[in-house]
């Protein structure tokens, strides 16, 4: 089997979970398992469920008590911002520049703003101007994640799209005025994509997505830890499972003691030796080496889901979202919202169903002050719930 053929594959057997996730992003050692059973949250309650009108392509960034909401509108980049109480408000408008769509976004030191789509790349000010733009040269690729290091650059991660369907990682590093620099393509010999690039508190970066063996078809969560000036200090092959077929991974947080934590989906085979797959979600916790400390995977009876965001609370513990129990076709789902303590026990869960609503997803954890926002889908939807004291 060629190399192009099983990436491919790989894609179209999730393509309709990753939409949801995408488009309003609009991403074996042995593992401490942790596992517990549904229980009602005893600590937040669901305050209320509102509507929001995001256009198609919109992508959104956790902000300071806000989800920040960047789309392309004509010839035009639109900001929002969604607060406490839910309600979807401009912040600024520009210029796309020669953006034609967006891979993402983040909001800069000094309230300016950098995005990514494909090969190009825009820095504005915090009023819109263009403060520069830059194309990466050669091959196509496909930038999925930016963030601003800590000396204030900028790193951007992508994944190239070759002729024949082999992909490779490939990392930027722009100065705060746009020159490159440096850039390099991670060549290996499996097919591998980028889900997120994280700053670390060392003045580095995190690389986190999924290699894809193109003989085996086996996929393994790809984690990689570099330098500023973009040394490899470390990479880790993670399984979620030992039984892990495909896997997605959809978040990369750091942890306040150096570590980090992702989250994302596994398909695995179903143990009632049906031919149909089953996919669950993960969160997992990594020490400063990469190493795995913690496991966390709902229990079976919430099978057929994923976990699409986790976000760490000023206290340490861990809030993430997603969906269960999706039926077999993916059209009915139940929105799921689930805290973790630091040693990856579950504290409290949430099902969210909507009366007359089939398919329901959580897809944005946004902290506050008291309680959370998160922005989901409901039958294509998009809907933001306040969880919080009723007090």
């Amino acid at each position: 089997m060629t190399k192009s053929t099983v990436f491919k594959s790989h894609w179209l057997i999730k393509a309709a979970l990753l939409m949801s996730c995408s488009l309003l992003t609009l991403p074996a050692a042995a593992l401490a398992e942790v596992s517990a059973p549904l229980t009602a949250s005893s600590s937040l309650q669901q305050l209320w469920d509102k509507d929001v009108a995001l256009p198609d392509g919109a992508v959104t960034e956790q902000g300071q008590d806000e989800l920040v909401v960047a789309s392309i509108q004509g010839n035009q980049v639109q900001i929002d911002s969604i607060k406490l109480w839910g309600e979807k408000k401009p912040k600024l408008t520009f210029a796309k520049d020669t953006l034609a769509f967006l891979g993402g976004f983040h909001q800069t030191k000094g309230a300016g703003y950098i995005l990514i789509g494909g090969s190009q790349i825009l820095k504005v000010d915090s009023v819109g101007n263009k403060n520069w733009s830059y194309t990466l040269p050669g091959d196509p690729v496909y930038f999925t994640s930016v963030d601003q290091l800590t000396d204030g650059s900028y790193i951007v991660g992508g994944t190239s799209g070759e002729a024949n369907g082999a992909s490779d990682i490939v990392l930027a590093k722009l100065s705060g005025n746009g020159s490159v620099v440096w850039q390099k393509r991670v060549i290996k010999p499996t097919n591998d994509r980028v889900s997120v690039v994280k700053h670390t508190a060392d003045g580095g970066f995190e690389v986190v997505g999924v290699n894809l063996n193109p003989d085996s078809g086996a996929a393994s969560i790809y984690l990689a830890k570099y330098s500023n000036n973009s040394k490899l200090s470390w990479e880790k092959n993670i399984l979620p499972a030992p039984d892990t077929e495909n896997v997605w991974t959809t978040a990369l947080v750091q942890d306040i003691n150096g570590g980090s934590v992702i989250s994302g989906f596994y398909d695995h085979p179903n143990p009632d030796g049906g031919h149909r797959d089953l996919t669950t979600g993960y969160v997992i916790k990594l020490d400063g080496g990469g190493n795995v400390v913690w496991n966390y995977k709902p229990e079976a009876t919430l099978d057929r889901g994923q976990i699409s965001d986790v976000q760490i609370t000023s206290n340490g513990s861990y809030i993430a979202t997603g969906k269960v129990n999706e039926d077999w076709h993916g059209t009915v789902s139940k929105e799921y919202v689930i805290q973790l303590n630091s040693s990856g026990q579950k504290t409290w869960d949430q099902v969210i169903e909507r009366t007359g609503i089939a398919y329901n997803v959580g897809l944005k954890v946004q902290l506050l002050n008291y309680g959370y926002l998160i922005l989901g889908l409901a039958d294509g939807v998009a809907k933001v719930t306040k969880l919080g004291s009723a007090q």
